[in-house]
């Protein structure tokens, strides 16, 4: 799904993600890949100041959710202070997460991505691959 550079893109995400795996019946996953997307898209918005697109995948028994955005600026892993607001939200994808990372490409821009186990997903989601 493609997303525009602007902070409602981060509500449409959330939604877009509850929806198709809702759809795919895979409704367990949507609390923790809803937040996964919702800070990976603002880290879009906010870091990069790209456009992204969000994606979903079933591959291996995992859900994996990613964000690509134009910018070549990699992610950075912050402890911000306890009086600090923001600065959280790869702690989040850690926390909600198996594992995430980043890469990069050689045309520009980087993929940010973070897996969840989705136990059973062959059996409950049909075929995997690309989801919509």
């Amino acid at each position: 799904m493609e997303l525009p550079c602007a902070a409602p893109s981060v509500s449409l995400a959330r939604g877009f993600v509850a929806d198709v795996l809702v759809e795919r019946g895979l409704a367990d996953l949507v609390p923790d890949a809803r937040v996964i997307a919702s800070e990976l898209s603002t880290n879009s918005i906010v870091h990069a100041r790209s456009a992204f697109t969000l994606g979903l995948l079933l591959r291996a028994g995992d859900l994996v959710v990613s964000v690509f955005d134009t910018s070549d600026l990699l992610p950075v892993r912050r402890s911000p202070y306890p009086t600090v607001s923001t600065g959280r939200g790869l702690l989040l994808v850690e926390a909600f997460s198996g594992a995430w990372g980043v890469q990069r490409h050689a045309s520009g821009g980087k993929t940010v991505w973070a897996r969840l186990r989705a136990v059973g997903v062959e059996e409950r989601a049909g075929d995997t691959g690309a989801m919509r």
